[in-house]
């Protein structure tokens, strides 16, 4: 027994000290940390319900989730209004797009939301002010599928995850 603390505290202290010593013998850990500290990142997710309506009716809703790191420097720190302006340029990527691009979206839809999002948040917010954008989940939910049960089943499950 005492055996394997000794080998448990031995294993600690040899990563605490190449996690000390490695990135300084390596000589990289001033200009990265320069690096670091030149950018504040700040990261906003915005969770989006957008209707589809074809013939004048709702069809369903394209239900998207979408994390964006933002430099703090050109946005000024003010993350309410950086939110507001997100959400308003995802609605109108996700509403003006052709046909029922999102209702089966494949992966080049995807890389055409981002190419049509990220120039128009840098526009709104300032030039720069996009460092990321990452799409974490966008799936079409059609809106009988909200009337039934199935949909309950379906939340529940997400809920308990």
């Amino acid at each position: 027994m005492i055996q394997v603390i000794a080998t448990g505290v031995w294993a600690v202290i040899v990563f605490a000290a190449a996690n000390i010593f490695i990135p300084s013998l390596l000589g990289g850990s001033e200009q990265t940390e320069e690096v670091a500290a030149s950018v504040e990142l700040m990261s906003v997710t915005i969770q989006s319900n957008v209707p589809t309506i074809k013939d004048g009716a709702v069809r369903g809703f394209i239900i998207s989730n979408v994390t964006v790191q933002l430099d703090e420097s050109v946005v000024h720190g003010d993350a309410t209004q950086a939110e507001q302006f997100l959400k308003h340029e995802i609605f109108e990527a996700i509403y003006g797009a052709p046909g029922n691009a999102f209702i089966d979206p494949k992966k080049e839809d995807l890389l055409q939301f981002a190419k049509t999002l990220l120039p128009s948040v840098n526009r709104r917010l300032g030039n720069g002010a996009v460092q990321d954008l990452l799409i974490q989940e966008m799936y079409f939910v059609p809106l009988s599928f909200l009337r039934g049960r199935r949909f309950n089943k379906f939340l529940a499950g997400r809920l308990e995850k």
